[in-house]
């Protein structure tokens, strides 16, 4: 019976794997947020009649969306908008990154929306923000402060949020809430090719992968800390900049599957340990353990998750199974 069931949760996950689109979806939680550093404040630089800001200076650069390669030039540019979100032209294609997207209204003198270039040609980080905004649809007094960074060499996007007020934790629907999420379709929107987009509240997150343009409001906007992570399928290197795959640490885990612990030993200390769901949340995590620990699971639920182990040079990943009767 538990090779029957570890069989089954096997083909579950890979089959779960296979019918999602390009990219994956990490929720983090209990990051730093800071705002952004000699950034260029574009606020009143918007085309009044698109709301779009496009930003100079990627002429010749490649950015990659969905598995397919933008190069920019011409007609094929890269623009922030007005509303909380980027928008990739590529011929007659586009790709939008919703951070919160609705309406918005700058709240006081600090309001502001600007954007980052950091990095060399092939390694750069777009970095946009949008500083001390209301949503139109919100409580009186509500604000937010919230970022969208794209990194160019493995086209990971991430949805920094930052402070915001009590009231937007709640109170919204899925009509007047924030719009979060990816899309990629045609320029003139005859049909969506692929879209990953959040739905619910922001205590559960669920994702809708369906290819049409159905997108439900989220309700409530993310706690301070929180960060969204669009990871393409194709690069699978998660916040492991400079790390390389696991080749020479011998790292020994088990068992698996489990029931109510996991077991990591190997020749490095100072590991890194998170567990995630299947929907790439991080169900659980712990710092600066030795080159032998024993860590507790317990407390989740029976079912499939993914262990990532971290040292300062290296980076594991492995599919483990937790079965109470097991």
């Amino acid at each position: 019976m538990k090779t029957k069931l570890f069989l089954i949760l096997v083909l579950f996950f890979n089959t779960l794997i296979h019918s999602q689109n390009k990219y994956s979806f990490y929720e983090l939680h209990n990051q730093a947020y800071h705002d952004l550093v000699n950034d260029l404040n574009i606020t009143d630089s918007f085309d009044v009649n698109t709301g779009l800001y496009i930003i100079p200076g990627l002429i010749g650069e490649s950015f990659n969306f969905f598995d397919q390669t933008f190069p920019f030039g011409g007609l094929k540019t890269i623009a922030v908008g007005e509303g909380p979100f980027l928008r990739v032209d590529n011929d007659s294609s586009l790709v939008i990154v919703d951070v919160a997207f609705t309406y918005i209204d700058s709240i006081d003198p600090s309001s502001k929306i600007s954007y980052l270039l950091q990095g060399s040609s092939g390694n750069m980080i777009l970095k946009t923000q949008y500083k001390n905004y209301k949503l139109s649809y919100g409580p009186t007094g509500n604000f937010i402060n919230v970022q969208i960074w794209y990194y160019q060499q493995n086209g990971v996007i991430e949805l920094r949020y930052g402070s915001r007020s009590a009231n937007n934790a709640s109170g919204y629907n899925t009509i007047q809430g924030p719009n979060i999420g990816i899309f990629y379709s045609p320029d003139d929107f005859s049909g969506c090719y692929e879209k990953l987009w959040c739905n619910g509240p922001i205590t559960n997150v669920t994702l809708d992968s369906a290819a049409n343009y159905v997108f439900n409001a989220m309700s409530g906007v993310p706690d301070s800390g929180t960060v969204y992570r669009f990871v393409p399928r194709s690069t699978q290197t998660v916040s492991t900049v400079g790390l390389k795959k696991n080749t020479n640490q011998n790292w020994s885990i088990g068992p698996n599957p489990a029931s109510d612990f996991i077991s990591i030993s190997g020749n490095t200390n100072d590991l890194s340990l998170s567990i995630y769901d299947l929907n790439g949340r991080l169900v659980k995590t712990w710092q600066d353990q030795p080159s032998k620990t024993k860590c507790s699971i317990a407390d989740l639920s029976p079912g499939c998750y993914i262990l990532e182990i971290r040292s300062s040079s290296a980076i594991e990943r492995k599919k483990i199974i937790l079965d109470t009767r097991h």
